[in-house]
């Protein structure tokens, strides 16, 4: 299935599997080293609504050679429950899917949702390996969606934004790493990485990569770490 084209099972509601990102070609030139960056995302509806909630992750990896830099790779880390029916006071876990970038905005505009967006920032090596990790395991080992952070404490059982945050040591460890569904608890979760990373202020955020991993043909909102996102249009 083509990226996007699960849109119309996306607004019906069946349970999905999630297509890949995008591959990307090779490098022109011998690679001097590579970079990281990262995006985060929040959505809810408007009204707020947590059952149309959600905060995800997109990260890249460019290659830069003498030519210039070229992205080689980008991953995204959107963890739901399988049906895409978010149930906010379920006590057991379900099955999760993990979507691409594409499928989690169609998901957003099946509610006339509203996205913010935090970044992009230049992240450390290390940090992006991790999340390599954490992607390769939601994916491949089983793990479950279960929105309520609270009763989630085992590594395999997840909710939006425990799902990628687990990878930080520093980040991880907040049993709720957005204190509240949707774009607020996604900005206090930006504001978290950046003082895990000692920054009291946002670095300079990296604008061609939104249009490396295509939202630019997207609506949606920049924001800038720990801002008040209204509940209202």
């Amino acid at each position: 299935m083509t990226p996007c084209g699960l849109m119309a099972t996306l607004l019906l509601g069946p349970s999905v599997a999630a297509s890949p990102e995008p591959l990307l070609p090779p490098p022109p030139g011998p690679v001097l080293c590579y970079r990281q960056y990262g995006v985060l995302f929040g959505a809810q509806s408007v009204p707020y609504r947590i059952k149309y909630t959600h905060t995800w992750a997109t990260v890249v990896r460019t290659a830069v050679t003498p030519t210039g830099e070229y992205p080689v790779r980008i991953d995204t880390v959107s963890w739901m429950p399988a049906t895409l029916e978010i149930r906010p006071l379920a006590l057991r876990p379900e099955p999760g899917v993990n979507l691409n970038l594409c499928e989690t905005f169609a998901w957003v505009r099946s509610f006339d949702g509203r996205v913010s967006c935090w970044g992009p920032y230049e992240i450390p090596a290390e940090r992006y390996r991790l999340y390599l990790d954490r992607k390769e395991q939601l994916v491949n080992e089983g793990f479950q969606y279960r929105a309520i952070g609270a009763l989630t404490r085992t590594g395999d059982v997840s909710n939006c934004g425990q799902s990628f945050t687990r990878e930080s040591p520093a980040v991880g460890k907040f049993l709720q790493p957005t204190p509240s569904p949707g774009e607020n608890g996604t900005s206090r979760l930006m504001q978290r990485y950046l003082r895990a990373d000692g920054l009291e202020e946002a670095p300079p955020t990296h604008d061609w990569i939104l249009q490396v991993i295509g939202v630019d043909r997207y609506e949606f909102t920049r924001r800038q770490p720990g801002e008040r996102v209204p509940y209202f249009r």
